[in-house]
């Protein structure tokens, strides 16, 4: 399997599991430190993912500021995102750009895997 994911998270031993359990499960996975390093990433090439994992609440550019951001730009509009976070009223949160999912921390391996499969064609 030959799919990228950008995975989008500030605490850095959260982000080293993600990308752990995603290149366990044979995910090509890069890692960045909050929205604004994702977006710096995205808008110049250097990761080109299927899909991003992205925590919502970051210092600088947090995960809804992301989203905006994500929405207005064309070249990365349509990138699939699952949202993780530790908020327990992700609910209640907007909902905007490619937000297809939505997992609670702690994540399970399973439900990660299946919902990052489910965005790739």
């Amino acid at each position: 399997m030959s799919t990228s994911v950008l995975v989008v998270e500030d605490d850095p031993d959260n982000r080293e599991l993600l990308l752990d359990m995603l290149r366990l499960y044979g995910f090509v996975a890069t890692g960045a430190s909050d929205g604004s390093e994702a977006l710096d990433l995205l808008r110049t090439g250097d990761v080109q993912p299927s899909v991003i994992v992205l925590d919502l609440d970051m210092p600088r550019v947090d995960g809804l500021q992301f989203l905006d951001e994500q929405s207005k730009d064309d070249r990365i509009r349509e990138v699939p995102v699952v949202v993780v976070s530790a908020c327990y009223e992700l609910d209640s949160w907007p909902r905007t750009g490619r937000w297809t999912h939505t997992l609670q921390k702690p994540i399970e391996v399973g439900a990660l895997i299946a919902a990052v499969e489910s965005c790739c064609p």
